[in-house]
């Protein structure tokens, strides 16, 4: 069957997060900046996760925009961190942290919103179309996951989920 412009329905099941992970650090890898990226993304995922429930696509694609905006807000690249740790019987905490530019308080809601540039200036130092967070929200809330931003201006950010731990049906 032939895909159309028309979004495709998440694919929720049980996954390994670590393919999500990989999945979307890949992609990051071959996307043409080499330099910008090599050896820029560390790994800090705690052994023995459970599986999560999620969409193993969709995940991996919130990861690769998280990653692509903390290595392209990050003036002196620093190495941007994707964290998974156990948060709760429930749920797996999962992160990127960054050491960039960071996100005043005030504009940490409105990063979210299509085409928002938080320099909207014709002198800003860093590219972008304003609409990866955009879509990291519409995926987010396509998969009933909620984002959080941890940010202080020239301390960097943090981008977590909670995943949901998935059950294996036998």
């Amino acid at each position: 069957m032939r895909r159309t412009g028309a979004q495709r329905e998440p694919e929720t099941g049980t996954v390994f997060l670590r393919d999500s992970v990989d999945q979307a650090i890949r992609h990051i890898e071959r996307s043409g900046l080499p330099t910008r990226t090599q050896g820029r993304i560390v790994r800090e995922i705690a052994p023995d996760l459970p599986l999560v429930h999620s969409d193993k696509r969709a995940l991996a694609r919130i990861l690769q925009l998280l990653l692509d905006n903390a290595l392209k807000f990050d003036p002196n690249e620093n190495s941007v961190i994707i964290r998974a740790q156990p948060h709760s019987a429930e749920h797996i905490w999962l992160g990127v942290v960054d050491q960039g530019i960071g996100i005043a308080r005030d504009q940490q809601e409105l990063i979210f919103r299509e085409f928002y540039q938080i320099d909207s200036s014709t002198t800003r130092r860093f590219g972008g179309s304003g609409v990866g967070l955009a879509l990291v929200k519409l995926l987010c809330d396509r998969l009933n996951l909620s984002i959080q931003v941890e940010s202080r201006p020239n301390k960097g950010s943090v981008f977590s989920l909670l995943l949901p731990i998935g059950q294996l049906e036998l």
